[in-house]
């Protein structure tokens, strides 16, 4: 399955809904919307965000609102519970991600303080103290494994390739 998550209207009115492309056994291809539960609080919505899956957890990192200069948190929507959870996160927007086992690296896009001069910068979330005091999610993302890099990935500078 594709999973999509926010966007903008023709209007240019962020979105914050998540929608999942699947293929039935026949062939057939349909959108089904992800249901969230009504206890936790709906997700930021936001465009030029970036997002990734580790394991069951749906990562939604930084991104722009409605709002110029609104800070946004990191949201994480657990696919099995339907719930979502909120962190601090860095303030970024048209950036890259990507996991190296438990560890997610962010690169470049702009910052919402200079927003039209590009950084070349690489941060990282590191899961485990992210979900420290959120024992359920810190259990299934111990579970993942990203398949990049293998376990003791490290990071690389911009510019620089293995071995240089």
């Amino acid at each position: 399955m594709m999973v999509v998550f926010g966007g903008r209207t023709q209007d240019s009115s962020a979105l914050n809904d998540t929608w999942g492309l699947r293929r039935h056994r026949t062939g057939k291809w349909d959108w089904v919307k992800a249901p969230y539960k009504s206890t936790t609080q709906p997700p930021t919505p936001r465009y030029q965000h970036s997002t990734l899956f580790l394991g069951p957890l749906m990562f939604v990192i930084g991104g722009r609102t409605n709002t110029v200069g609104e800070v946004v948190a990191l949201e994480v929507y657990d696919t099995e519970s339907s719930e979502w959870t909120k962190f601090n996160s860095i303030q970024r927007f048209r950036h890259v991600v990507w996991p190296i086992d438990q560890t997610i690296y962010i690169h470049g896009g702009f910052e919402q303080i200079t927003p039209n001069i590009p950084i070349n910068i690489i941060a990282t979330i590191e899961t485990e103290k992210l979900f420290a005091n959120h024992e359920v999610l810190l259990k299934k993302v111990r579970g993942t494994d990203s398949g990049v890099g293998g376990k003791g990935g490290r990071e690389r500078k911009p510019g620089k390739t293995e071995g240089s």
